[in-house]
C-alpha cells in the first residue's frame, strides 16, 4: 500500500466509525408540571456519488422534541400516564420566531388519525409565559409556567438548534 491508499483506507474507517454525539436537555421543573426540551439531530443516509465517492444527505430534518408532564406532588411528576410530546419543526420555529412574544398558538395533527395536538405560549396572568401543550384524543393538557429568564434561554436555544435541524451546522 502506499501513501495515499493508507491514507483514504483510515479515512473510510473514521468515516465508519463516526459516533453521534447526544445532545445536552433543557428542563423547567415547577410545582405543577414540567417540560423538557430535547434536541433530534437529523437521520443521514449515505450514498454513493457519479464519481464512485461516499456522501451522506439528509432523509429526516432535525426537530426539538418538547414534552410536557403534570406536578403530582412535591418533585414528583406523571411522566409514564399523562405525558405530551410535541415535535417543533423548522417551519414551527419559524411561526414561533415570527413575533416570539405575542401568543403563540402550533397546531399538529396526524394524518389519518383522530390525534391532534396543539402547543400554546403565552405570557401569564402577573409575570412570565405559561406553555400550554393539548392532546385531543386522550383529552389531556398539561400547563407549565415558565420565568422570563427561562423563556429568554429557551428562544436562544431554538435559534441555536435551528441549523442542526437541515445539517448546516
Amino acid at each position: 500500500m502506499n501513501k495515499n491508499e493508507i491514507k483514504e483506507a483510515i479515512q473510510e474507517v473514521l468515516a465508519e466509525m463516526h459516533v453521534p454525539k447526544l445532545g445536552g436537555q433543557f428542563a423547567i421543573y415547577k410545582k405543577m408540571g414540567a417540560a423538557q426540551f430535547n434536541l433530534i439531530d437529523p437521520r443521514y443516509v449515505r450514498f454513493s456519488r457519479r464519481d464512485g465517492t461516499a456522501a451522506e444527505r439528509i432523509e429526516k430534518d432535525g426537530a426539538v422534541l418538547v414534552e410536557v408532564a403534570p406536578g403530582n406532588g412535591p418533585r414528583s411528576y406523571d411522566w409514564q400516564g399523562s405525558k405530551i410530546a410535541f415535535s417543533l419543526g423548522l417551519s414551527d420555529l419559524a411561526i414561533w420566531m415570527a413575533d416570539p412574544y405575542e401568543k403563540i398558538e402550533l397546531f399538529h395533527d396526524t394524518p389519518n388519525s383522530p390525534d391532534k395536538k396543539k402547543l400554546i405560549v403565552q405570557r401569564g396572568a402577573k409575570n412570565g409565559y405559561m406553555l400550554t401543550l393539548t392532546e385531543t384524543v386522550q383529552n389531556k393538557s398539561v400547563t407549565v409556567p415558565i420565568s422570563d429568564g427561562e423563556y429568554e434561554l429557551l428562544l436562544r436555544l431554538l435559534l441555536a438548534a435551528a441549523p442542526t435541524f437541515i445539517g448546516w451546522i
